[in-house]
């Protein structure tokens, strides 16, 4: 978040931070929460195109440079392709593999339980509900454990 849209947020809220100085960090940390589910629920629907851009923006924050995330954007991309509303999880699971390849290991040996779990671990990490990313894990499930 920018430092303008983190100063709205802290605007839309400062009644209810006012009132309740104890509970500020809760207050915040529900806000984020709901910033996270209102973008997770908006990414549902996606055109491949802005997949692919978010998909792009999850690399560059992960620290890849430009050439290094359009490189691995173009390995992943008929998983996007036939899942575009999956494009966190298909790259977080990259930036998973390639972190475990730079620490020794030559591939990334999941189970399919494994690789749902960590599913369901990153649909909840973003904030949603059990129910919430127990659905998202059903809808993608085939992506999710590459069938």
């Amino acid at each position: 978040m920018d430092s303008d849209t983190a100063m709205n947020r802290v605007q839309t809220k400062m009644s209810e931070l006012m009132s309740q100085p104890d509970s500020v960090d809760d207050i915040v940390q529900e806000d984020l929460n709901s910033l996270r589910v209102a973008a997770t629920t908006a990414a549902i629907g996606l055109t491949l195109e802005q997949a692919v851009q978010l998909a792009y923006q999850l690399y560059i924050q992960a620290g890849f440079d430009s050439a290094t995330a359009l490189a691995r954007i173009n390995i992943i991309m008929p998983q996007l392709t036939a899942n575009p509303e999956a494009y966190s999880f298909i790259v977080q699971t990259d930036i998973m593999a390639l972190g475990s390849a730079a620490v020794g290991a030559t591939t990334l040996q999941l189970t399919q339980e494994q690789l749902v779990q960590q599913a369901y671990a990153q649909y909840i990490a973003q904030g949603m509900t059990s129910e919430q990313a127990f659905a998202m894990v059903n809808a993608n499930l085939s992506t999710i454990i590459g069938n």
